[in-house]
């Protein structure tokens, strides 16, 4: 009998997911684990799949003409009867499709699942008219522990949405784990102050980097001796590259933009860095090398932020609310920028210590895998398959009315 984790990814792309996905799957192997990462389509990212390599884990692909998975090396994914399986899910679509796909019928192996949401809207059907079904679906998931959050934003979503009462239920948080440095890293601060973020260019859901380009420009007239690094990609460049063309050439060519890198290379730009802003995963990624971290508001294009890491640990990613009173990134900058030499290794001190109790992936892994012996009965099970043709009907007459609304409109 082998304990297998197997995280199933319908897409990969470079992204917090993703990072997350390599780490679990690093950490369960390194422990003895087998570990599989199953995605629907071929990883075109030459960065991930360096990324994958170098972790030496198990990748089977779905071939859609045959419904089964294979290896690069043309191996069928197959498992033992006996094996200890457990199913690894992000968002409510891909443990339907997942659901489908493995199952004991197929595989002569009895499957456990966690849904473990790392997204305040993970747990949502894919349209609003079906939430009434699917209540009774995600009542039921909730009470046999499968369902499990990131943090409390992503408990408050998920109850509000469905109407649940969040006190009948043994919510369980495990918060994103991360591979905590042994080593303390205490650095003085650099002789030209650098401000680091790493994200994808995916706006409005990311685009505190506008808000945080304005905000350096505004910081350079009080303080010249700062630079700004950003790493990224995606759809949103342009409007980027756009925000640093409109600025003084003087403030422009103190900002680097440098495409995606490998996450096996992150800290060597981390490590350069005195101060991180940004949101979810990669916040972790520079706490733990001792870094202060200014965390970010996601779906705005201004410089909102949910404060300091080391001021409040729970929350490394929030979604705008118009009704709060954020403080910016230009103010904490600015805050940072004005700590003497004792508090700035104070502070990146506390931080690596908030991550090293809260975030640990020593503890968390093995939690996620402990979290859940339950196996699906006869019945949850045809609950799960219904909703999933539900959710596959619905979105395919949405995708046919936006179509529809497309032509009619002349395009």
């Amino acid at each position: 009998m082998r304990d297998t984790v197997i995280i199933f990814c319908k897409c990969m792309n470079m992204g917090g997911t993703e990072t997350l996905t390599i780490r679990l799957l690093n950490w369960y192997r390194q422990n003895n684990y087998r570990s599989i990462l199953l995605t629907l389509d071929e990883i075109t990212s030459m960065t991930l799949l360096e990324d994958i390599k170098k972790i030496n884990i198990e990748h089977y692909v779905y071939n859609h003409n045959k419904r089964e998975f294979y290896s690069c090396k043309s191996n069928k994914l197959t498992f033992n009867s006996k094996d200890n399986c457990l199913i690894i899910t992000h968002f409510m679509p891909e443990f339907f499709e997942c659901f489908s796909m493995l199952t004991e019928s197929k595989y002569s192996c009895k499957f456990r699942h966690t849904i473990y949401i790392v997204h305040p809207y993970s747990t949502y059907m894919v349209s609003k008219k079906i939430a009434f079904i699917g209540k009774g679906l995600i009542d039921y998931l909730l009470k046999k522990n499968v369902i499990v959050f990131m943090d409390e934003t992503c408990i408050e979503k998920c109850v509000n949405y469905y109407g649940l009462i969040p006190e009948e239920y043994d919510l369980t948080v495990l918060r994103l784990p991360i591979s905590v440095n042994c080593e303390n890293i205490i650095a003085n601060r650099n002789k030209i102050f650098n401000i680091l973020t790493v994200s994808r260019f995916e706006f409005p859901f990311k685009g505190y980097v506008i808000g945080l380009i304005k905000s350096f420009e505004k910081l350079y007239t009080v303080n010249n001796n700062i630079s700004l690094t950003i790493i990224g990609y995606g759809e949103g460049k342009d409007s980027v590259l756009r925000a640093i063309r409109d600025m003084q050439p003087v403030v422009a060519e103190k900002i680097s933009v440098i495409d995606q890198v490998p996450y096996s290379k992150l800290n060597e730009y981390i490590l350069k860095s005195d101060v991180f802003v940004g949101m979810g995963t990669t916040i972790l990624d520079a706490a733990q090398m001792s870094k202060i971290c200014i965390v970010a508001i996601a779906y705005q294009m201004s410089d909102h932020a949910a404060g300091f890491l080391h001021d409040n640990y729970k929350n490394i990613g929030e979604i705008y609310d118009k009704s709060n009173n954020y403080p910016s990134i230009y103010n904490l900058l600015n805050k940072a920028l004005d700590f003497n030499n004792d508090e700035f290794k104070y502070y990146s001190d506390y931080t690596y210590r908030i991550i090293k109790e809260c975030y640990n992936i020593d503890v968390i892994a093995p939690k996620l895998w402990q979290n859940t012996s339950y196996l699906f009965t006869i019945n949850a099970y045809l609950l799960v398959k219904l909703l999933a043709a539900l959710n596959v009907l619905i979105t395919l007459i949405a995708k046919k009315f936006i179509k529809r609304e497309y032509n009619a409109n002349g395009n």
